[in-house]
């Protein structure tokens, strides 16, 4: 459970690419990409992730219409409905993080996060919009500045937790996907609870961090705790938790994520197992 096949990781750059751009040639290359599965690899996703990176960049208006292009994250699309397992913590001053789901009850985010309980989850895709809140029971800091925070019992139909870990020590200059519900742009004045989606390019990473280089995309306030995916073996696999950026309080300077490593898997296993209890 929790493996992400081909078609839907390409249909998620499509709806990226839509969302921001509807270049004729992205949109046709899309297609092709989906029609054709069966063929499909590493380097036709890689290849199709820089296309959009692209236009998202450049930023056309190809819509024919008057209507402003808004970005989400920093530099990033609006998920519309993708990564369900992404969800919006919230603290006594309302949604300032965001998290990710891992287990029947249980959401991985930053360890930061959980200093003060956060009391409410948001399952959706804007906390202003549709969507619902669900109560939350208690927490733990398990490894490496990675942390679980609990639903409680009585809460029910919840997202399917994302459960493909165990990546690779990401190289330099491969790409990475991160989703949050944080502040859309570096001067923090829009977008902040609304889940967002972008790609970063991997600086370096070590056995404990990933690092991302500054640019057009960035993890900013509110992303903190989000999810930081990358793609192995056709597969996409949950590689990092957001914890900060890299010059603390400046978004689009680089971000750092802390590794979810095999120390973090083996910690969070009795978790969610339902043997060791928060």
């Amino acid at each position: 459970m929790g493996v992400v096949s081909k078609e839907v990781r390409l249909t998620k750059l499509l709806e990226g690419a839509r969302a921001i751009a509807q270049a004729d040639e992205i949109l046709r290359s899309a297609t092709e990409h989906v029609g054709g599965l069966g063929g499909a690899g590493t380097a036709d996703e890689e290849a199709l992730s820089q296309r959009i990176a692209k236009a998202l960049v450049v930023q056309p208006d190809l819509t024919r219409k008057a209507k402003p292009i808004v970005n989400y994250v920093v530099g990033g699309t609006r998920a519309g409905g993708a990564f369900p397992e992404v969800v919006a913590l919230k603290h006594a001053v309302g949604f300032n993080c965001s998290g990710v789901i891992v287990g029947a009850r249980w959401i991985m985010t930053a360890a930061h996060c959980v200093i003060e309980a956060p009391s409410v989850a948001f399952i959706g895709d804007d906390v202003n919009g549709r969507g619902k809140g669900v109560n939350l029971k208690c927490r733990v800091v398990v490894e490496n500045e990675v942390a679980l925070v609990q639903i409680s019992d009585n809460e029910q139909d919840l997202p399917a937790p994302f459960a493909v870990m165990g990546a690779s020590q990401p190289l330099p200059d491969t790409s990475a996907t991160i989703v949050g519900f944080g502040f859309q742009d570096a001067r923090r004045t829009v977008g902040l609870g609304e889940k967002s989606v972008g790609v970063v390019t991997i600086k370096k990473s070590t056995a404990t961090v990933i690092k991302s280089r500054g640019g057009a995309y960035d993890t900013c306030d509110g992303d903190s705790g989000g999810p930081c995916y990358v793609v192995e073996n056709n597969s996409m696999v949950l590689a990092g938790i957001t914890n900060e950026g890299i010059t603390v309080g400046n978004c689009g300077a680089g971000s750092e994520y802390r590794f979810v490593n095999n120390r973090v898997i083996s910690a969070i296993q009795g978790y969610l197992a339902g043997t060791s209890h928060c």
